[in-house]
Parts: structure tokens; C-alpha cells; sequence
């Protein structure tokens, strides 16, 4: 299974409804070897060691460049 934001990035944020449930992932492909690094991450953030990173915040994304980012559209202009 291979899954991916529309910007390519992680996520990683408190659910929006539950306190204590935390949700992560987006990291297919380059999760493999963002893996640790990521996972280090999301721990502090969870145990309150470290502020959440905003660019993994759940909620609505902006399409990215990639050419493997669905439904990204070239800027009007």
C-alpha cells in the first residue's frame, strides 16, 4: 500500500475530537528513510518535550510540484 499527502509531506497532530490520540504517517517512500528522524520527532512532540512541527498539522494541504503529487495544477497566469 502505498500512500502520500497532497504535499508529499508527514503528518503528525493531536486528533481534532481526542485529547490523548495522536495521528501520524504520510510517509511512503521517503518515510523509509525519514523513518527515525521522523519518528524522534513525533515522540517529543507527543510527550511535550518539543512543540508540534506546524508543517505536519492536520488539516487542509497545498498541492506540491512533484510530478508525483495528485491533482496538482500548474499556477493561473
Amino acid at each position: 500500500h502505498y500512500s502520500i499527502t497532497s504535499d508529499m509531506g508527514f503528518i503528525c497532530g493531536r486528533h481534532p475530537e481526542h485529547d490523548r490520540v495522536w495521528i501520524a504517517g504520510g510517509g511512503s517512500g521517503h518515510g523509509f528513510k525519514h523513518g527515525p528522524a521522523f519518528a524522534e520527532r513525533a515522540v517529543a512532540a507527543m510527550t511535550g518535550a518539543a512543540e508540534p512541527e506546524p508543517r505536519f498539522a492536520l488539516g487542509p494541504r497545498m498541492a506540491g510540484r512533484s510530478l508525483r503529487t495528485a491533482g496538482w495544477k500548474p499556477p493561473a497566469g
